[in-house]
């Protein structure tokens, strides 16, 4: 990206690894979330933690709020339930830990531990008739359903889904009996889930040369799915028919992608050696490659319209920063851009 077009706002280090970023807007206020991973090579053990960030009244500024230690962390889900913001975090050693942020603060408010040698890889959760599910895949390939009760996790149903790590989880929109997965082994997995008899049934399966990396449902249009793959594509798919409708090669394996809130069609991709692009999935064009990262782009979400944070792998560096969409913008972007360059 050109220097014209990019500026930074904020930078921190991490201190471990870092690979995955989530924003939400809550009480009129910004918040961050970014995970981190990092093995000891010593002693095996799996650190990570989990850091807050806020967006002050000041439109250039970020504070810290805080730095919990848990296991490494592979996935999260940051999400409002019953007026709250939750946070649901995969971790090493087959844990789930699950945050709520009270006050400029997250607090450890239930935890699941599974088999240790495990990992869990991704996570996803739907709330269904007020019953919040959740789903976690692993590095074994098994993925595993759970009702969560406040603080307790009941698991109704788990099976075997792929023979390799399982990166990548997610529900149907609206639909706890049906989940998508991908994994390793590059195949793209739909499946009907059957609670009474605790099997899940494969309707339909889509393979690719390269593992797939991450899943998200489309914010609008529940009858398409986007992924993001080894093999550097952004991918929608109709879910009905299995074809591929929109396809963009980013340069680098799209470990994490997020929808922009303001332009369904813009999405922005954490693509490893790549960087982070802003793509047009319609236009099926890359707008943006921001270079601001030192190491591999792993996390990547919106604040914003033209304000993003995202996190790199190796250099454990967090950043908060804007670009300039060329296509249209408001007064208000511009009147922003401007003080923020000034």
């Amino acid at each position: 990206m050109e220097k014209e077009s990019c500026k930074i706002l904020f930078k921190d280090d991490t201190y471990f690894y870092a690979d995955e970023v989530l924003c939400v807007d809550f009480h009129s206020f910004i918040y961050v979330v970014c995970a981190t991973y990092q093995l000891d090579e010593i002693s095996g053990k799996r650190n990570g933690s989990v850091l807050l960030y806020k967006k002050l009244h000041d439109e250039k500024s970020f504070v810290l709020l805080k730095r919990l230690k848990c296991d490494g962390i592979y996935n999260m889900k940051l999400f409002k339930h019953d007026g709250k913001v939750l946070l649901f975090s995969a971790c090493a050693q087959a844990k789930i830990n699950v945050y709520t942020l009270e006050n400029d603060d997250l607090i450890l408010t239930a935890k699941f531990e599974g088999n240790e040698s495990d990992l869990f890889l991704s996570i996803d959760t739907m709330n269904s008739l007020n019953e919040l599910f959740v789903v976690a895949s692993n590095n074994i390939g098994m993925i595993s359903v759970y009702k969560y009760y406040g603080e307790l996790f009941e698991c109704v149903i788990e099976w075997k889904a792929h023979h390799y790590e399982t990166w990548a989880v997610c529900f149907e929109v609206g639909n706890n009996s049906e989940v998508f997965s991908g994994a390793d082994d590059g195949t793209l997995v739909r499946w009907k889930l059957d609670y009474s008899t605790n099997n899940a049934y494969p309707l339909k399966r889509k393979q690719h040369q390269m593992g797939i990396c991450s899943i998200l449902n489309h914010p609008s249009d529940s009858n398409l799915l986007a992924y993001g793959s080894y093999d550097e594509h952004v991918r929608i798919l109709n879910k009905d028919t299995s074809q591929i409708i929109y396809s963009v090669n980013t340069n680098g394996g799209v470990w994490r992608f997020n929808f922009s809130p303001n332009d369904e069609n813009l999405i922005a991709t954490a693509s490893m050696h790549g960087g982070v692009c802003i793509i047009n999935i319609k236009e099926q064009k890359i707008l943006q490659n921001f270079r601001g990262h030192e190491s591999i782009a792993y996390g990547v979400d919106w604040i914003d319209s033209t304000t993003l944070a995202s996190c790199s792998f190796y250099d454990h560096t967090f950043l908060i920063w804007t670009y300039l969409d060329n296509r249209h913008f408001s007064s208000n972007d511009v009147l922003n851009l401007i003080n923020i360059v000034l």
